[in-house]
């Protein structure tokens, strides 16, 4: 339940007073370093070289960033940081607020962020969403480095509909949008909580992929499945490059992305009404030939996230 907002936040954030963030979470307590007398900080920096055995250093920030996001699944929380996620979240009101860490030095004066923290914090004041203050270093701690503008919320998770609800609920949004995305068999897909656009987009869960795709079908969806080049000796007419893939704008696609080392299964793969690739620009003999019967090999490094932005950034430029 959440509680009431002090009367005056301003307060709240010039006491500097110390707090827990967001209840106990031992994983992600500051752990400071012992200061000498003089009050200098006893350790080196948490990113110092390699050559240094000073086992009260810090772990590197990759590693810290790594632990935050294993806990935070651990925990069922979703820490939301940065000025443009906090607004989407508050402005999508869908999730549930727990509370708002604060930077108890944060500039709300600032004139690049001046109107974006009004609106956080008159929304926070009007919803009685708990505010708490602490040091930067603090929060730093708390999200492992990711940057955060001073601003940390800790809410709850967006859910997942199931499939037969966007099934359901396409005869209402389908004059709307035209292109939709399925991420399959994706290992630990991690949505950036900085970013903030991913509040308004809608998310679906899959737990047959074959039937809803004959669904798909039967609603008039076209479904273009993204693989790799196959070599010379394989055929598919279903097989596209990219380049030659064009969509009209009363087309209904729906563009599957399968796990960057297995891919798609080949059940799905025949399902598809073609199979995309993005064309490589670098090949050349094979080191090995026993390992490839073609001779040849092309270098496509292209990782989920990656290959999700060229097939989208060609079908919104090209939609006839």
């Amino acid at each position: 339940m959440r509680t009431k907002l002090p009367a005056c936040v301003v307060l709240l954030l010039l006491s500097g007073e110390e707090v827990t963030p967001f209840g106990v979470l031992p994983e992600f307590r500051p752990n400071l370093p012992p200061r000498r007398a003089n009050g200098r900080p006893k350790t080196t920096h948490s990113l110092s070289p390699p050559h240094r055995h000073d086992q009260a250093d810090t772990p590197s920030v990759n590693i810290k960033r790594n632990k935050f996001l294993d806990a935070q699944a651990e925990h069922d929380l979703d820490y939301v940081y940065g000025i443009n996620s906090v607004s989407s979240v508050l402005v999508k009101n869908e999730r549930t607020i727990h509370s708002v860490l604060v930077n108890q030095h944060i500039r709300l004066n600032k004139k690049t962020r001046k109107q974006a923290y009004r609106y956080i914090f008159d929304t926070l004041k009007e919803r009685g969403i708990p505010i708490r203050t602490t040091s930067k270093r603090k929060m730093d701690d708390l999200v492992g480095g990711f940057p955060h503008n001073d601003i940390i919320m800790q809410t709850s998770y967006r859910t997942m509909k199931r499939a037969k609800h966007f099934l359901k609920d396409y005869p209402q949004k389908g004059k709307q949008k035209s292109i939709y995305i399925c991420l399959h068999d994706i290992d630990t897909p991690v949505l950036h909580s900085s970013v903030g656009t991913s509040e308004f987009l809608d998310f679906f869960h899959v737990n047959d992929m074959l039937s809803f795709m004959d669904d798909l079908k039967s609603c008039g969806f076209k479904i273009l499945s993204t693989c790799c080049r196959l070599d010379n000796s394989s055929t598919n007419d279903r097989l596209q490059e990219l380049a030659n893939v064009r969509l009209s704008k009363n087309e209904k696609a729906f563009i599957i992305l399968g796990n960057e080392t297995k891919g798609l299964s080949k059940e799905i793969l025949d399902r598809s009404d073609a199979c995309i690739y993005i064309s490589g620009h670098h090949t050349e003999e094979a080191s090995t030939p026993a390992l490839n019967s073609n001779g040849n090999f092309t270098l496509d490094s292209l990782n989920v996230n990656n290959a999700c932005a060229i097939l989208l950034y060609h079908f919104a430029s090209h939609l006839a």
